[in-house]
């Protein structure tokens, strides 16, 4: 995992650094210029996954940084409710605000790595902080929601919808492929084009007016039948 800072202030830098090597992260710090094509050039060169930076500075690099938003996930270090027009319009940054606590920095950065592995499709990023949690971006900042608590999800156009056991809905802006990438590896699996569930929930296939798992809500979920095999190996079952 390659970071990358550019902050003008050492104070803050050095304690950054210090957050990151607590939880088994390194970053690199470049000398800070006001030059767009200079700090993009430090990215080109590093290649970082994720980029730590100064309001200001992403200011200057925002004409370029629109070129780097598909690859790199940028956190952007500011105080409360400083904006810079067109910042909010890219999706792939952060906001943290000043001064830096930390527990809302560990928030941060753990989200920011969770869309870092999702945008690369990167082996699961090592944390405990958020080994077990999906984090959903919301108006007023993160939820967390732990994998155990979640039903189901399913596509609704180009949203998400994510229900909860307690009958909760949150609706989101990701797709249901992102989801997948996401969950996946933690025993998730795409039932169906629009249903993505979690395996620990299915009681039973159901085959009536087509194919159906029926969750322990009793809840019916189509089931795609080019998926049933791969349903049954993922379940260590056998048909019959």
């Amino acid at each position: 995992m390659e970071i990358l800072l550019l902050n003008e202030d050492n104070w803050e830098n050095n304690k950054i650094k210090n957050l990151l090597s607590k939880k088994g992260y390194d970053c690199i710090v470049k000398p800070i210029s006001k030059s767009s094509s200079t700090l993009a050039n430090y990215i080109k060169l590093d290649k970082p996954d994720l980029v730590i930076i100064d309001v200001t500075l992403y200011a200057v690099l925002q004409t370029e940084a629109v070129k780097f938003v598909s690859d790199i996930y940028f956190v952007v270090l500011r105080s409360p409710f400083q904006l810079i027009d067109g910042l909010d319009l890219l999706e792939g940054i952060t906001f943290l605000n000043r001064p830096i606590i930390q527990d809302e920095f560990y928030r941060v950065l753990n989200f920011s790595l969770l869309q870092v592995r999702d945008r690369s499709n990167h082996a699961p990023v090592t944390s405990n902080d958020f080994k077990d949690t999906l984090q959903l971006k919301e108006e007023d900042g993160i939820r967390f929601v732990n994998f155990q608590r979640i039903c189901r999800l399913s596509s609704d156009n180009n949203y998400t919808e994510i229900y909860l056991e307690s009958g909760e809905r949150i609706i989101s802006s990701k797709s249901l492929k992102s989801f997948e990438k996401t969950l996946g590896g933690f025993g998730f699996f795409r039932v169906h084009q629009s249903h993505l569930v979690p395996l620990h929930r299915i009681k039973k296939i159901v085959s009536k007016d087509g194919l159906y798992v029926c969750l322990d809500n009793d809840c019916l979920v189509k089931l795609a039948r080019r998926r049933k095999v791969e349903l049954l190996e993922k379940m260590h079952s056998v048909q019959v």
